[in-house]
């Protein structure tokens, strides 16, 4: 078996290097198709990653963070949540690939001019 394949091997590459139409397709064409075909084909952009969301806040600030996330693309919003076990639960059973929680006071925070750390969880 592997004798044939190698004796193949040996008569396609002959006729490779005996051939300068060939051998000029295969240097500089199949490259250039490769390269086009493979930066098109892979991508690692994500989009549309189930999101489930625990908005400890309920507010307006939150409300818009929410909306920012669903608006880009990336995320859709397809669960919310009452509390941390629910939302660990939605992350564990595979029914979302990411979580979003925004904590007490989250809008208090931001009136103060100061940073504000929210979870956000993704199922690797």
């Amino acid at each position: 078996m592997i004798a044939r394949l190698l004796s193949i091997a040996r008569k396609e590459l002959l006729h490779i290097f005996r051939d300068p139409r060939t051998l000029a397709i295969i240097m500089f064409l199949m490259p250039v198709m490769q390269l086009l075909l493979l930066g098109y084909a892979a991508t690692t952009d994500v989009r549309h990653l189930a999101t489930a969301v625990l908005d400890q806040d309920r507010t307006a600030r939150s409300r818009a963070l929410i909306e920012a996330y669903r608006a880009s693309g990336y995320f859709d919003i397809v669960q919310y949540v009452d509390n941390e076990q629910e939302l660990a639960r939605a992350v564990d059973s595979g029914a979302v690939r990411a979580a979003l929680l925004i904590p007490i006071g989250y809008e208090l925070v931001l009136n103060r001019g100061e940073k504000v750390k929210v979870g956000f969880v993704i199922d690797g």
